[in-house]
């Protein structure tokens, strides 16, 4: 009993001694917030190409006349493999900055910047 005595007198001495010499803990790393990106169109996949299914009313795609059965056939340049992989890129632009996107309409080609914005949470479903 007295063993035991001493060493809990031991270890509260050690803890009052070394109290002061503690060094500050660092603080646990935080995780990065990643609100992903959108803007604004819904495709779907259509006999081997990406096609607008819906532009969303009042957004800087519907300004620049994107519209359902456009053919969207680049992503900053770069061709879009399929549907899964043109919105992983979107979804992986931050909100605030701009994508090219080159859109068919009528058989013609032409090339829109626009806006990604976040998704809202009534977005997110």
């Amino acid at each position: 009993m007295r063993a035991l005595f001493l060493s809990i007198l031991c270890l509260l001495a050690t803890a009052c001694a070394s109290d002061g010499m503690r060094q500050p803990r660092d603080p646990p790393p935080r995780a990065e917030s990643v609100v992903p990106g959108t803007i604004h169109v819904a495709i779907e996949p259509q006999g081997g190409s990406i096609v607008v299914a819906a532009v969303r009313e009042g957004s800087a795609a519907a300004r620049e006349h994107v519209a359902p059965g456009d053919r969207l056939v680049r992503l900053q340049g770069q061709p879009i493999g399929d549907a899964r992989e043109f919105e992983r890129r979107v979804l992986g632009t931050p909100p605030g900055s701009s994508v090219r996107v080159e859109v068919v309409h009528d058989g013609k080609a032409r090339r829109v910047e626009l806006p990604v914005e976040e998704i809202a949470l009534d977005e997110r479903g």
